[in-house]
């Protein structure tokens, strides 16, 4: 009975010991999660990130050679790959020729007229009087020709008004044949009168029908030679004008037009030339080849993401703060940090800015319903974080647990 006792005792104070030790400890967990949340703001929402290019082509082609591989070490203006460059290149010296002749023209221009050209241009007003005369006199002979037959077909119409059915206003074979027969079978024409009066009117309106196409031919020959006409007064005018012209050397206002061409022609060397070398696309920056999404042979568009590259030296940390410890965040306070790839290694940092809106605000989904609830959603504000690598083979997107020491 005495030994029962002393073991009830023994347990007890074994128990009131653990629960001893369970208070201090949770006590001093309670005590370190105070201060710990009194002196730190900590969060699980953090990524290492970089600032990434991913360089494009500016214009469409095929892929012709790819010059990196994925973990690459590349400088600013060195070549990542290259487009098929011919038609580039021949509208390249298309270009060239062009700037050449519209120089060569402002040269020509500004030098004045040679008596070469002061002949030349008398010669094409001679030529365009000559193409005038020509033409007016083709007129004349057509006009006298049409005359002519109007002439014939008036008098042939005049015999032909008994031919002219009521009805419709029209000549018509068929409505004097008509008449004929009715002439026949009330015996007013004989059978021989009939034979010839029915060859008659077949051949006065094939006569009819032969003067009007040979008419409309004619109107239609003189509609063609006033348009050669007009086109050869144009001609005229524009030689006289340049045979002017040439006499009287180039004006302000001509050698302005031509170096306007100049520029012109200019510019279109210039696109040509930019198109050609953005057939080599080059990294902008100094860095290390993470992504490359092509592969030779691919016809790829303008602006489409082929080769990214990003500056391995240069990461930092962004970690998205509830909104309601952001106020306690300054400038250049102190950061502890452990990335999940490197259990137990504790990194260092600062920060060095804090985000002007919160991720929410680019999201591509709205987080806002349009049903009327609401349910209140504390906010996360990115803020970036420097890193110091300590020599670890960290990379973007690495996930980051973060510490940052406030003094507010």
């Amino acid at each position: 009975m005495e030994k029962s006792v002393k073991s009830n005792k023994s347990k007890g104070k074994i128990i009131l010991a653990v629960g001893a030790v369970l208070v201090i400890a949770l006590g001093g967990f309670g005590i370190k999660y105070y201060m710990d949340s009194k002196n730190y703001v900590t969060t699980d929402d953090a990524k290492i990130t970089g600032d990434l290019l991913n360089a494009s082509s500016r214009i469409p082609g095929k892929v012709v050679k790819i010059n990196v591989t994925e973990g690459a070490t590349v400088k600013k203006g060195d070549v990542l790959f290259t487009l098929e460059g011919d038609q580039l290149q021949y509208q390249l010296n298309q270009a060239q020729a062009a700037l050449d002749v519209a120089k060569a023209q402002l040269t020509k221009v500004e030098s004045g007229a040679r008596a070469q050209e002061v002949a030349g241009a008398q010669s094409m007003v001679d030529q365009a009087t000559a193409s005038l005369n020509g033409a007016n006199t083709s007129k004349s002979n057509l006009q006298s020709s049409l005359n002519t037959l109007q002439s014939e077909y008036n008098k042939l119409i005049s015999q032909m008004d008994s031919f002219k059915d009521p009805s419709t206003g029209d000549y018509d074979a068929s409505y004097a044949l008509k008449q004929l027969d009715a002439a026949r079978a009330k015996n007013l024409v004989t059978e021989a009168q009939y034979t010839v009066k029915a060859q008659a009117i077949e051949q006065l309106f094939s006569s009819k029908t032969q003067l009007e196409n040979q008419i409309s031919q004619l109107q239609g020959q003189i509609k063609a030679i006033d348009a050669q006409i007009s086109a050869a007064k144009a001609g005229l005018e524009g030689a006289n004008s340049k045979l002017s012209l040439t006499n009287s050397g180039a004006s302000d206002k001509d050698v302005a037009i031509v170096e306007a061409q100049v520029r012109a022609a200019q510019a279109s060397y210039d696109l040509a030339k930019l198109n050609f070398d953005n057939a080599e696309v080059k990294s902008s920056v100094d860095g290390t080849v993470v992504q490359v999404n092509i592969h030779e042979g691919d016809m790829i568009a303008a602006g489409q993401s082929a080769v990214s590259v990003v500056d391995l030296g240069k990461l930092e940390v962004t970690a998205n703060i509830l909104e309601s410890d952001l106020e306690r965040i300054s400038k250049d306070e102190s950061v502890t940090m452990t990335v999940d790839a490197y259990p137990g290694v504790t990194f260092n940092g600062k920060v060095k800015e804090t985000g002007l809106a919160t991720a929410s605000v680019f999201s591509l989904f709205s987080t806002e319903n349009a049903s009327g609830n609401f349910t209140k959603v504390s906010q996360r504000v990115p803020v970036k974080i420097s890193l110091d690598t300590t020599g670890k083979n960290v990379i973007p997107g690495m996930s980051v647990e973060t510490k940052i020491k406030v003094t507010k």
